[in-house]
Protein backbone atom coordinates (compact mmCIF):
# COMPACT_ATOMS: atom_id res chain seq x y z
CA UNK A 1 0.00 0.00 0.00
CA UNK A 2 0.83 3.75 -0.75
CA UNK A 3 1.86 5.96 1.88
CA UNK A 4 1.08 9.54 1.47
CA UNK A 5 4.89 10.36 2.00
CA UNK A 6 5.59 8.58 -0.81
CA UNK A 7 3.19 10.26 -3.57
CA UNK A 8 4.94 14.04 -1.98
CA UNK A 9 8.29 12.16 -3.30
CA UNK A 10 6.51 11.09 -6.29
CA UNK A 11 5.64 15.11 -7.26
CA UNK A 12 8.73 16.41 -6.03
CA UNK A 13 10.54 13.56 -8.41
CA UNK A 14 8.19 13.88 -11.73
CA UNK A 15 9.52 17.36 -12.08
CA UNK A 16 13.45 16.45 -11.67
CA UNK A 17 13.67 12.99 -13.30
CA UNK A 18 12.94 12.69 -17.15
CA UNK A 19 11.46 9.10 -17.08
CA UNK A 20 8.46 8.41 -14.59
CA UNK A 21 10.03 5.07 -14.25
CA UNK A 22 12.32 6.09 -12.43
CA UNK A 23 10.89 9.06 -10.35
CA UNK A 24 8.55 6.19 -9.35
CA UNK A 25 11.46 3.80 -8.34
CA UNK A 26 13.64 6.21 -6.27
CA UNK A 27 9.85 6.71 -4.56
CA UNK A 28 9.18 2.97 -4.25
CA UNK A 29 6.30 2.29 -6.33
CA UNK A 30 5.49 0.45 -9.59
CA UNK A 31 4.90 2.88 -12.90
CA UNK A 32 1.80 2.13 -13.10
CA UNK A 33 0.75 3.70 -9.36
CA UNK A 34 2.88 6.44 -10.11
CA UNK A 35 0.71 6.99 -13.00
CA UNK A 36 -2.73 6.86 -11.19
CA UNK A 37 -1.42 9.02 -8.75
CA UNK A 38 0.02 11.62 -10.91
CA UNK A 39 -3.28 11.96 -13.03
CA UNK A 40 -4.90 11.97 -10.27
CA UNK A 41 -3.32 14.30 -7.97
CA UNK A 42 -4.85 13.04 -4.70
CA UNK A 43 -3.09 11.83 -1.78
CA UNK A 44 -3.92 7.83 -1.39
CA UNK A 45 -5.58 9.23 2.47
CA UNK A 46 -8.03 11.13 0.41
CA UNK A 47 -8.57 8.51 -2.27
CA UNK A 48 -9.85 6.26 0.78
CA UNK A 49 -12.85 6.55 3.00
CA UNK A 50 -13.05 5.14 6.20
CA UNK A 51 -16.13 3.49 7.28
CA UNK A 52 -15.40 4.93 10.43
CA UNK A 53 -16.03 8.69 9.38
CA UNK A 54 -19.55 9.90 11.01
CA UNK A 55 -21.98 11.52 9.30
CA UNK A 56 -21.57 14.70 10.73
CA UNK A 57 -17.59 14.47 10.09
CA UNK A 58 -18.26 13.68 6.24
CA UNK A 59 -18.20 17.48 5.08
CA UNK A 60 -15.01 17.97 7.41
CA UNK A 61 -13.38 15.12 5.50
CA UNK A 62 -14.44 16.52 1.95
CA UNK A 63 -13.13 20.54 3.04
CA UNK A 64 -9.98 18.26 4.24
CA UNK A 65 -9.24 16.22 1.13
CA UNK A 66 -10.78 17.78 -1.65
Amino acid sequence: MVKDNQVRILMKLINKESLLKTAAAKAGMSEKTARKYRKSGKLPSCKRRSKSVPPGGAKMYRLICI
